[in-house]
């Protein structure tokens, strides 16, 4: 597990804390001393889409989402390589468009701010282009790694 990777995991979790301290505070809040705080609302959310964003580059980068394994690992050699490479090829792609539209959405976002917070409202959608160029680099680094282990002569035996 890389450095990048570790930080995304460790800085998931704390967001996921977060969003559980908050989401109580606010029930206790809102039912229990009859007091609003709807910053707690906004922030647990804001918390909810860097998690969300922060996991999905980790699911990638590990190989975790939803794939059709049955079909793949019955493929012989060249057609399982260019299977490999056209998934690789297709989640460099989707990434790409996280990166540049994510990176649109952010900067329109970035005019208006937030409700109870203040901020600028960039901040909810800054994870998407982060993420985007995480995936797309994880998938161009597994994507040469793919084409350069191919072309590796095959080992000697003596």
């Amino acid at each position: 597990m890389g450095a990048v990777e570790r930080v995304l995991v460790r800085a998931g979790g704390v967001l996921l804390g977060v969003m559980l301290v908050l989401s109580l505070l606010q029930v206790v809040t809102r039912y229990g001393l009859m007091l609003s705080a709807p910053w707690t609302e906004e922030l647990a959310r804001l918390a909810l889409v860097w998690a969300v964003f922060a996991g999905a580059a980790v699911g990638v980068a590990r190989q975790l989402h939803t794939r059709v394994e049955v079909l793949f690992d019955r493929l012989p050699g060249v057609p399982r390589f260019i299977a490999g490479a056209v998934i690789e090829l297709i989640v460099a792609a989707l990434g790409g468009i996280m990166l540049v539209s994510g990176w649109d959405y952010t900067r329109l976002a970035w005019l208006d701010t937030s409700t109870s917070l203040g901020f600028p409202r960039g901040w909810f959608f800054l994870p998407v282009p982060l993420a985007g160029l995480l995936i797309f680099g994880v998938s161009i680094v597994r994507l040469s790694r793919l084409v350069f282990a191919s072309r590796q002569p095959p080992e000697q035996s003596a």
